[in-house]
């Protein structure tokens, strides 16, 4: 994408082990970005983070505590890697059933101003790896039952609630978005807009069909100004089904009710992202298609598929971690502000299910199209990272050692001076 400014928060508190994550954060905020060929720009990371898949275990509705807890620890790996001070599960809509619910709904939160509009998008192929200025789709026009909010004991399609946000009744249940209808012509998709950009963000989805043998899904981030920020591909965690599948299948999709359970067909899977800048101002979500383009030619586009989601989550953060300091109009100099904080060890791996089927895959991706993030700052500050207690403690040490050092040497070289006659 062409440069563009962005004016971002604070660096937000994080582990010491994200110190990498750190620097290329300063240079961005030194308005420095990586160039590649074509005038496109290269973030410092992909961020977005994809969850295993917990699938029902029949094509009917297997709906089980064992699958629900399952499906609540997907969300683990993403807070880990984020490590923010705490998170807050929005509230959708306004939070009771409603048919069909406006396009968009916002989504709100008690712990933070930040308001999410949520809509459901039409997006055509030829949008979904475009690097364009705002090419997430159009808006759907809201009919019966599309989108709607649902209190249903699972997700679309039987995909388990996560634990947290099941009840027995359903009116003690939160709502669920759904989506059920579409245009056949286009692909669906949850477009999530943020009032001001947000560092860190995730979503349990229900029936987010991929297939890399029909049509793949796809996570899309944008910036304030409307710029790609990564394309990042939904690769499915169980890409084949399991030996035994009700269905009797050995691949993904099939007719109707026979569809194995595979290929993010009737699963519940975590996707999210995390920076250590707030930069994203939306996300979208395209759901893909598990019917084979070699067995089901006309039926393999995700022009017929549909998705779900429940519990937005946003991760917050109190602290801000550098601030920059200009110290002369000739020689540009900063200071970090000294900060403490208890080294916590990052993880992108996924958590393993246990019990019914359940596999384990990366908890993070690697994105097929980046574009730039940049953002702008004074010209004459130049920030550096953040300096700990017991890195100012080093500097001492090592600066006592080197002064003993130069006097050492000195008393050495008058003691072997000739001495005069």
């Amino acid at each position: 994408m062409a440069k563009s400014q962005h004016t971002s928060s604070p660096l937000p508190s994080r582990s010491v082990g994200r110190g990498i994550f750190r620097a290329v954060a300063a240079l961005f905020v030194s308005g420095i970005a990586v160039l590649v060929p074509g005038g496109q720009a290269e973030a410092a990371t992909n961020g977005v983070l994809l969850s295993n898949e917990v699938y029902t275990t029949s094509t009917g509705c297997s709906n089980t505590s064992a699958l629900r807890s399952q499906a609540d620890a997907l969300d683990a790996a993403w807070r880990t890697d984020v490590g923010a001070d705490s998170y807050e599960i929005g509230t959708i809509g306004s939070g009771l059933p409603t048919d069909p619910t406006p396009n968009p709904t916002a989504i709100t939160f008690v712990g933070t101003p930040v308001v999410v509009n949520v809509s459901k998008q039409d997006v055509a192929a030829s949008d979904v790896f475009s690097l364009a200025n705002g090419s997430w789709g159009t808006a759907d026009s809201a009919s019966s039952g599309d989108p709607s909010l649902a209190t249903s004991a699972t997700l679309q399609d039987c995909a388990p609630r996560p634990a947290r946000l099941y009840a027995s009744a359903a009116a003690d249940r939160p709502v669920l978005w759904n989506a059920i209808a579409g245009d056949g012509s286009t692909l669906d998709a949850a477009f999530f807009e943020f009032s001001t950009p947000v560092a860190a963000f995730g979503v349990w989805f229900g029936d987010l069909e991929t297939s890399a043998a029909g049509t793949l899904g796809q996570v899309k981030l944008f910036d304030a100004a409307g710029a790609v920020i990564s394309i990042t591909p939904l690769a499915p965690d169980r890409a084949v089904p399991l030996a035994g599948d009700p269905s009797g299948r050995s691949t993904c999709g099939g007719l109707g009710a026979s569809d194995a359970l595979a290929c993010g067909n009737q699963a519940t899977r975590f996707v999210g992202f995390s920076f250590d800048i707030a930069v994203v101002a939306k996300m979208l979500v395209v759901v893909g298609d598990d019917d084979s383009c070699v067995e089901s030619p006309t039926e393999c586009d995700g022009g017929v598929e549909h998705l779900s989601f429940i519990g937005p989550q946003l991760g917050l953060f109190d602290d801000p971690v550098v601030t920059t300091t200009t110290t002369s109009s000739t020689t540009p100099t900063t200071e970090a502000t000294t900060t403490t904080e208890a080294t916590t060890t990052t993880t992108t791996a996924a958590t393993t299910t246990t019990g019914s089927p359940g596999t384990t895959a990366p908890a993070s991706t690697t994105s097929i199209a980046v574009a730039p993030v940049v953002v702008t700052s004074e010209p004459t500050a130049s920030p550096v990272l953040p300096v700990t207690g017991a890195e100012s403690l080093n500097v001492v040490v090592l600066g006592l050692a080197l002064l003993l050092l130069g006097q050492m040497l000195a008393y050495v070289g008058a003691r072997s001076k000739p001495q005069g006659v």
